[in-house]
């Protein structure tokens, strides 16, 4: 009897047909219909907004770094990169971008000798004219290509992008050396990259399960194991250690007695869940974020992928940049510090999240309230304490209030491919402080990891803006 299995991928969406036996395949042809229909919808509306031709006028030149990360925030959703990864690529693809046009305008200075590890850049040949927009998104491309999986996403919009300085009547020595610039300084962050111990990384050792009570372990559905235990080993760019802001409170000590403070946050998150509102739904299915969420039905596995939490915000940063009618290299700027403070909370983070070691609700919810209890949002596979998505929340809106003022008021649609409506937010710390909750309305964290890790990020974001300087004055 012959089986048949299926691989498709749309939109953000990876569904894997598992083996079928051909006469089971009528009980599964309306499902296979429908996913490819939802599919396709899903993938003409992420090219529709993608292959917008710019207008590469002076004053239009801020849509190429936006068309830039539109495509890189494709290839992270295709590969299925976790948040830390994702922090990891959206900064150095930024960085590359970053100096390499910087030497247009002289109120900006480099980030070499400010950044850890970052000692010298290319500088541009003299006597050599040099387009440094074109310059900095063939950086942003080099170095951006170098830390995905699927590669050929930005080889091919760089191809396509050439080409449009070509046939907008850029001369052709013109675009070379602006390449050849572009491409030196992109290179120059890749071997940086090299240097910041993520190779290393993936050779230590399997993280080890404790049975001690309260300790992390697997979560349903996939009980996976931990994931990233030693990216406390990674370089940041602006922090002295991973333990430099440990969070000075400790998560709340384990005690399964009724009516401890343990058990009344379990219930807490328990009862928040049961007796959620639609709006506490709507508001945990928005902040999300999670990169790879499996759905098992039959013999189908269904694999949505979506934006990650730093995703999430490097959006809601080219929104803003967009509003305020930023031009290119102010919007590079935003993007550099905004994915260097992401990059930089996720190390503090994971630090103390397997520093502590703590549970997950779903975990001694099952164990000792309900074993049928599941959490609105998939738990993800690493500890609890401090919530990831607070740091990043923290970090991003810290970084973006510096850069556009609080009270800035402005309209998040980074969730309209994945399905989800636009949200109102009266500030970037608005949209943080509801990001954290999301995590309680989702059931997948306690009330502490949110207060203390929004806090994390807020104060790790603070402390790279006080030392990382990208203009004069």
């Amino acid at each position: 009897m012959r089986h048949l299995k299926i691989h498709l991928y749309f939109g953000g969406q990876e569904f894997i047909f598992a083996p079928l036996k051909i006469f089971n395949m009528k009980r599964h042809a309306a499902l296979l219909v429908k996913s490819i229909l939802i599919l396709i919808a899903t993938s003409l509306l992420i090219v529709s907004c993608e292959n917008k031709k710019a207008d590469n006028t002076d004053e239009n030149k801020a849509d190429y770094i936006h068309r830039w990360m539109s495509k890189l925030h494709s290839a992270v959703v295709r590969d299925g990169f976790a948040p830390p990864l994702a922090a990891r690529i959206y900064s150095y693809a930024n960085i590359a971008a970053y100096e390499a046009i910087v030497p247009s305008n002289p109120e900006f200075i480099s980030l070499a000798g400010q950044i850890n590890g970052l000692e010298n850049v290319p500088q541009p040949p003299k006597d050599v004219e040099i387009d440094f927009a074109l310059a900095s998104m063939i950086a942003f491309s080099t170095a951006g290509t170098a830390v995905i999986f699927s590669e050929d996403t930005l080889r091919f919009f760089e191809e396509k992008f050439l080409e449009e300085m070509k046939d907008d009547g850029m001369d052709q020595e013109l675009i070379d050396a602006s390449v050849n610039f572009g491409r030196e300084v992109g290179t120059a962050i890749i071997e940086y990259a090299k240097k910041d111990n993520y190779v290393q990384s993936r050779t230590m050792a399997d993280y080890t399960l404790t049975k001690e009570p309260g300790r992390w372990e697997p979560t349903p559905p996939d009980y996976m194991q931990a994931f990233e235990p030693y990216w406390n080993t990674i370089r940041p760019f602006a922090l002295d250690s991973a333990s430099q802001f440990k969070p000075v409170e400790r998560p709340v000590p384990f005690d399964s007695t009724e009516g401890s403070p343990f058990w009344n946050q379990m219930m807490e998150v328990y009862n928040t869940v049961q007796n959620r509102t639609p709006e506490q739904e709507t508001i945990a299915r928005y902040w999300d974020d999670n990169p790879a969420v499996s759905i098992n039905e039959g013999h189908v596995s269904v694999v949505s992928r979506k934006l990650t939490p730093p995703g999430h915000w490097m959006w809601m940063t080219g929104q803003a940049c967009r509003k305020s009618k930023l031009d290119l290299i102010h919007s590079v700027e935003a993007y550099v510090l905004v994915a260097m403070s992401l990059h930089d909370g996720v190390i503090s983070c994971w630090d103390e999240k397997y520093r502590s070691q703590y549970v997950r609700p779903v975990t001694v919810i099952n164990q000792y309230v309900d074993e049928a209890w599941s959490p609105i949002l998939q738990t993800p596979p690493f500890p609890e304490y401090t919530s990831g998505h607070s740091c990043f929340s923290g970090a991003a809106s810290t970084t973006l209030t510096n850069l556009f003022g609080d009270n800035y008021s402005f309209t998040d649609s980074s969730e309209l491919k994945f399905g989800m409506k636009t949200r109102e937010f009266k500030s970037f710390n608005a949209a943080a402080d509801e990001a954290a909750m999301s995590r309680l309305y989702g059931g997948i964290h306690f009330v502490p990891a949110n207060v203390n890790g929004i806090a994390q990020g807020r104060k790790v974001a603070t402390h790279l803006l006080d030392n990382v300087k990208t203009r004069k004055k």
